[in-house]
């Protein structure tokens, strides 16, 4: 048991520290040239994904945002997630708690799209995690229910910074008591001017 664990220790960690992509069939596009928040083509939707993580308390905050191809904000959701033991751990329940979020609304033609390196890997390559395994098959048995989906990797944080911010705001309302779980129309209210100007593209 001892070996199997280091070796899975390991393995997470070459992954953590190995930047290249690793080949995969899985549909992925990777925008690392572009600058700023990139609408969808006509008919698809893009669900940005928000991660935090706090190694202290291993209390994970995941957000999304769920836009179309104008840039206007259909739905948002945060959550927080307890008993979380390593960042990859976070990034996929992020990835879960959005992917289960967009099939439980019944959206189609969704655009999965982050900057995790961690979540990324192990979803392209699960077999390399099997720690994780549950978490993972759970992740890759949703997206058939989704009929078209794609998998989007911005290549720097600054791309899904909004998410990101949201995705913050949530081990915020954890620490302060608050555990809610809930998905809104539109935007939050206090990223209403972002969300604005990142809809007309300034």
């Amino acid at each position: 048991m001892v070996l199997e664990k280091a070796t899975e220790a390991e393995e997470e960690w070459r992954s953590a520290n190995n930047r290249e992509p690793a080949p995969s069939p899985v549909r992925l596009s990777n925008n690392s040239s572009r600058q700023r928040w990139c609408p969808p083509q006509y008919g698809a939707l893009k669900c940005n994904i928000g991660v935090s993580w706090d190694q202290t308390t291993s209390i994970s905050g995941a957000a999304w945002i769920l836009r179309d191809n104008n840039g206007a904000v259909l739905l948002h959701s945060r959550r927080a997630f307890s008993g979380v033991s390593s960042l990859m751990e976070a990034e996929l329940c992020g990835f879960w708690f959005a992917v289960e979020s967009m099939v439980s609304t019944r959206q189609r033609n969704v655009i999965f799209e982050s900057h995790y390196n961690l979540a990324r890997e192990a979803l392209l390559n699960p077999t390399r995690f099997p720690s994780l395994c549950s978490l993972l098959n759970e992740i890759i048995s949703l997206f058939p229910r989704l009929q078209t989906w794609q998998m989007a990797y911005a290549g720097m944080r600054m791309f899904n910074v909004i998410v990101l911010l949201q995705g913050l705001r949530t081990v915020w309302l954890v620490m302060g008591d608050s555990l809610h779980i809930y998905i809104a129309r539109g935007g939050p209210s206090w990223l209403l001017v972002t969300l604005n100007a990142e809809a007309s593209g300034s």
